[in-house]
């Protein structure tokens, strides 16, 4: 029998309590349903045992979006091709009545021929906002203006829909296009204010980047609108 040795990135669980354990296990059952060239890969799943933490096998990419934009090694087609891939991946998650909730270009891995790889669903749907909270700015600034809403009666599941992932694709775009993150102000994003642009970014970037950033969810395009914008 011929052996292929895979490179794979094994994701442990860290935190070991029931909830944690959970949530681990939801990500990766969500990994076997999700099948999609834009999504990353899954091995499998081990449960561990005395010694050894559950863990999650996952396809090996080299780098991720953050990282490549960064280093500004993406030409102008590379970053087009990205743009189209990350809204057909998440056309494709949002199809299956599922929400990402922590969207962000570190959660976006690029193969080694630069394709995209969404990743990390610890939050899809299950983690609590307190978790998402506490990680502080990197994360805030790809959070919709709904997700800092107090929920009185703790049902956090009723505050927002899925356009929770438009809202940060915008902000990813605008790091796309400009290969910086606008300036973050908390009572901007609460107000509704949106962050200027370059002038050299085209119109129509310009104006998708603010359809996806709007306050109200419903104001937001579907990532199907937004595929038909991009075509």
């Amino acid at each position: 029998t011929k052996h292929t040795i895979e490179k794979y990135a094994k994701k442990e669980l860290k935190q070991f309590d029931h909830k944690s354990l959970q949530r681990f296990m939801h990500e990766s059952e969500l990994l076997f349903e999700l099948r999609h060239p834009c999504i990353v890969d899954i091995f499998g799943f081990d449960y561990g045992d005395a010694k050894h933490p559950p863990s999650i096998y996952l396809a090996l990419e080299p780098t991720s979006l953050e990282e490549s934009i960064r280093r500004h090694n993406l030409t102008p087609d590379e970053k087009n091709r990205i743009i189209v891939e990350i809204v057909l991946g998440m056309r494709y998650i949002h199809s299956n009545n599922l929400m990402h909730r922590d969207l962000k270009p570190a959660n976006i891995l690029l193969s080694k021929n630069k394709h995209v790889r969404i990743s990390d669903f610890g939050l899809a749907k299950e983690e609590s906002l307190e978790t998402s909270q506490s990680k502080g700015i990197g994360t805030l600034r790809f959070m919709a203006p709904e997700l800092f809403e107090e929920d009185d009666d703790k049902d956090h599941s009723k505050g927002y829909t899925n356009k929770v992932d438009v809202y940060s694709f915008g902000i990813i775009l605008i790091y796309i296009v400009t290969e910086e993150y606008p300036r973050y102000k908390l009572k901007d994003v609460l107000n509704g204010v949106l962050p200027t642009l370059p002038t050299n970014v085209a119109s129509w970037v310009v104006e998708l980047v603010h359809r996806c950033l709007q306050v109200s969810p419903n104001n937001r395009p579907t990532f199907n609108d937004i595929l038909n914008i991009l075509k």
